[in-house]
Order: C-alpha cells, then structure tokens, then sequence
C-alpha cells in the first residue's frame, strides 16, 4: 500500500485500504462461513482491482492449504 501510495497509484491504494479493512473483522468474529465468504467472495472481487498482489500471494497459499486441509476447498491447484 505504501509503495502503491508512492508512486501515486491511487487505484491500488484504495483497493488494498478497503482489502485490508475488512480482514480484522473475519480475524476478531471467526467462522469458517466468514472465511469462506472472504476466499469466494471478497478476495476474487481485491483480484479484479488490482494488478500487484505480489505481498498476498504467500499467506494466500497458507490459507489456501490451510481451508484444503479442513476441508473448506475442493481442491488446491
């Protein structure tokens, strides 16, 4: 978000700034229904905001296994 702040990139900005808002809610009022809404819902709609998720991508792949791993995901590509 800074770097994105930096080089002006307002777009990227306020798409991450919304992004990020709305993690602590699914982190403080846990459910797997939340999670899940988070990865089906709010992560493919950040996705078609932005182009650099470079700083997701790593904790997306834990996640990724993580729900696989209790059964939340079909499948992990």
């Amino acid at each position: 978000m800074r770097a994105a702040a930096w080089g002006a990139n307002t777009d990227q900005v306020e798409a991450e700034a919304d992004h990020v808002h709305n993690l602590p809610a699914i982190l403080r009022d846990y459910s797997p229904d939340a999670l899940k809404f988070y990865w089906e819902i709010e992560r493919p709609c950040f996705l078609s905001k932005v182009s650099d998720v470079a700083a997701f991508e790593e904790p997306w792949k834990w996640l990724q296994l993580t729900m696989a791993s209790e059964g939340m995901l079909l499948s992990v590509p």
